[in-house]
């Protein structure tokens, strides 16, 4: 991972969002925001929204065991009851 202060970040932005990886923005040279692919983000969300909903990460497990056993149709459809926005994320994601 780099690092970067904030005034060199803010002048090479279009460069930093062009490349992949991961870079910590610094300020008065303390941590203050991390730039990373939109990827790494997404994977993180769904990391997050699973470790905070048990229930919810046994529900995929289930789903993907079944899926990978082919004991799923692609015309059948997972109930995921009580599914905010953010666990839709979680689904999508880990269908791939």
């Amino acid at each position: 991972m780099r690092f970067m202060n904030i005034s060199k970040a803010r002048q090479n932005l279009a460069e930093l969002v062009g490349q992949a990886g991961r870079t910590t923005i610094t300020k008065n040279g303390e941590p203050v925001s991390v730039l990373l692919p939109a990827e790494d983000y997404r994977a993180l969300v769904v990391t997050q929204t699973l470790a905070k909903d048990p229930a919810a990460l046994a529900r995929m497990v289930e789903a993907h065991r079944k899926v990978s056993a082919g004991d799923l149709s692609q015309t059948e459809s997972l109930e995921v009851s009580g599914a905010t926005k953010e666990k839709s994320a979680a689904v999508e994601a880990l269908a791939g």
